[in-house]
């Protein structure tokens, strides 16, 4: 195959298709690919991907290196992306390792189409020679991530966790960007549907004659869902508490032995929502889930790890109930 990898005094290395690759990280946190198709002779620090005669082999190649699950990769892998202040990614042990599915013939078609349409704002743009650059085009990078998704069987929570990872978890070791994932989300609707989704979706695989209701108090300082079961079908599924009931009357509503005192004793930290990052206890029939607000708290890949302890904590109680019953039998 008409390729090259590596820098070098061959005239090949610089011409035809290419993917530039950058070893250092923009803004300690996003790693740099792009791709052209002019002629170009680059410093040290950037890596290239070329060919002269496989053009379409390139385009395909590179909409697998701007999907968001090659981006995880790159973060899981790398040994100073996530950690450093200055991380350089390196070429053949990280860059490289991705491993490469030989997509169908309808696949590769559906890539290249997607990013030949991506490039033309940015072709267009720099033949201008226009300062910053065009706004991507987030509609095709989701259909990208979507066929790439596809190709590896990408689905469930595995989608929630790449977000979680690149959303919330890479931007952790950053002083200055700590505010993406500690944002408030109490008026951020979509965010708290998409956490009480995964519990609908669940509870129904598991009971077939119980419905479940969710109620949502989107408050200032914390946030708390109700989970409440019933032998009727619910009118809403989730249900978002907008008065103006303060955290004492939440409390109060969702829970017999719950108060504000208990939330922030400071002396047992297993009690402290600021502490343990979130609080659930279960009623006669509910349960709730009482977390700060911020962002990192109510995600929805922490939706999966949640519900997946609730459900271990409703298994053991039946399983001892069980026990007890035979028992006294």
């Amino acid at each position: 195959i008409d390729s090259y990898i590596k820098s070098g005094r061959e005239k090949g290395l610089y011409e035809g298709t290419q993917i530039l690759i950058k070893e250092q990280a923009k803004n300690e946190s996003e790693i740099v690919i792009s791709l052209t198709d002019k002629s170009y002779v680059f410093r040290s620090g950037v890596f290239s991907l070329s060919s002269v005669k496989k053009g379409s082999d390139i385009l395909c190649l590179y909409s697998f290196l701007i999907s968001d699950l090659y981006e995880y990769f790159i973060f899981i892998t790398s040994g100073s992306w996530g950690v450093s202040t200055r991380p350089q990614i390196r070429l053949d042990d990280e860059y490289l390792t991705f491993p490469y599915i030989v997509p169908n013939k309808d696949t590769k078609a559906t890539l290249i189409a997607l990013i030949t349409e991506f490039i033309k704002p940015y072709k267009s743009h720099y033949e201008q020679f226009s300062l910053g650059e065009p706004q991507k085009n987030n509609i095709i990078i989701e259909n990208v991530n979507k066929t790439v998704h596809k190709l590896y069987n990408v689905s469930g929570y595995e989608k929630d966790l790449i977000d979680y990872v690149l959303n919330i978890s890479r931007y952790q070791f950053q002083e200055s960007k700590q505010a993406l994932f500690t944002k408030k989300v109490n008026s951020n609707l979509d965010i708290l549907n998409l956490y009480a989704n995964v519990f609908l979706e669940e509870f129904k695989k598991i009971y077939k004659d119980e419905y479940l209701q969710i109620e949502v108090y989107p408050l200032n300082y914390f946030i708390a869902m109700n989970f409440v079961f019933s032998k009727e079908l619910p009118d809403t599924e989730v249900v978002i508490v907008n008065d103006d009931t303060n955290e004492k009357e939440v409390l109060k509503r969702i829970a017999n032995n719950l108060s504000i005192s208990k939330l922030t004793n400071s002396k047992d930290s297993t009690k402290n929502i600021y502490v343990q990052k979130d609080i659930k206890g279960f009623e006669q029939n509910s349960f709730y889930i009482i977390k700060p607000n911020e962002y990192k708290c109510w995600h929805r890949a922490i939706a999966w790890y949640d519900v997946a302890e609730i459900k271990e904590a409703i298994e053991y109680a039946e399983l001892n109930r069980l026990k007890e019953s035979l028992n006294g039998a």
